[in-house]
């Protein structure tokens, strides 16, 4: 391994004891096989304190019998192959806490909870990390008369999924809310790993961008079939073939739009206990 990379290690753990120190950090210890071979893993999580900002690292650490370190995930061999190492280490970065005047985060979102939770409660955006990596945004904005609360799951998927709400005490001092989320695609969270525009949960060879159906795979077979009792009216056969108990693939990518989705919800409250960490409240909502 480069001197840069066993540098930056260490840096890491460094860093990783003085996040400790100041806040928190999550690790987890166990073995994964890779290419066959059977790694120790050791992953990190620390929150680095930095002003009013936090920045979040994902260190992951895969060391074999002999003490090797796999360096796929510690490429420092050229400017852009340590550009994607350091990204790919930025877990997210916040500003403030979700009860400051202004927070937000951006990267990858573990908790998300739009108002009381009606429409949005413990969304995120990273459930298939590290595969898929999301790059989302969840803020708080908040002053005397109004709070403002908003979210988008991904800056990649053009915002495909976003939600936002608007908090004020317009009822006697007490707080009424009004929340909206859209959904403007429903078929974006559909991977398509050969991109034949058959997702995946719909082709039947979801890794051969020129197969997407195991019935049109025996087509020319049953030709043959239909031909030599039907031999007559060939034109017919494709309307006989699709008649047949076989495994066809229905789904039509022409016949796909962005189906979008939305809903709004409209919320009251009464705050019972408001503190730094902690909030009560009685609240309705539909």
């Amino acid at each position: 391994m480069s001197k840069s990379a066993i540098i930056f290690i260490y840096t890491c753990f460094t860093i990783v004891l003085f996040a400790q120190a100041e806040r928190s950090v999550q690790g987890a210890f166990g073995a994964v096989t890779i290419d066959g071979k059977v790694w120790n893993q050791i992953a990190l999580r620390p929150v680095i304190p930095i002003w009013k900002f936090g920045v979040a690292l994902d260190l992951v650490f895969y060391i074999d019998a002999d003490g090797n370190i796999h360096k796929d995930e510690w490429d420092f061999s050229d400017g852009e192959a340590i550009k994607n190492t350091l990204i790919d280490k930025i877990y997210y970065i916040r500003f403030g806490f979700p009860n400051d005047p202004l927070y937000f985060k951006v990267g990858s979102l573990d908790y998300v909870k739009l108002g009381y939770g009606i429409l949005v409660n413990g969304y995120s955006n990273a459930i298939e990390y590290p595969q898929v990596r999301k790059v989302g945004l969840d803020f708080r904005v908040k002053r005397d008369l109004f709070s403002v609360q908003g979210f988008v799951n991904d800056f990649k998927e053009n915002l495909g999924l976003t939600g936002f709400r608007v908090q004020t005490p317009v009822l006697a001092g007490i707080p009424i809310g009004v929340s909206a989320v859209m959904d403007r695609n429903q078929h974006l969270g559909l991977k398509d790993r050969d991109g034949d525009k058959y997702p995946d949960f719909f082709d039947h060879f979801p890794d051969d961008g020129n197969k997407y159906s195991n019935a049109r795979e025996n087509k020319e077979e049953w030709r043959q079939v239909y031909l030599e009792f039907e031999g007559s009216n060939p034109d017919s056969f494709d309307v006989w073939f699709t008649t047949l108990p076989l495994d066809h693939n229905t789904f039509n990518p022409a016949e796909i739009k962005d189906d979008p989705m939305s809903a709004i919800a409209i919320d009251i409250g009464y705050p019972v206990v408001t503190e730094q960490n902690m909030s009560i409240a009685i609240y309705a909502q539909i």
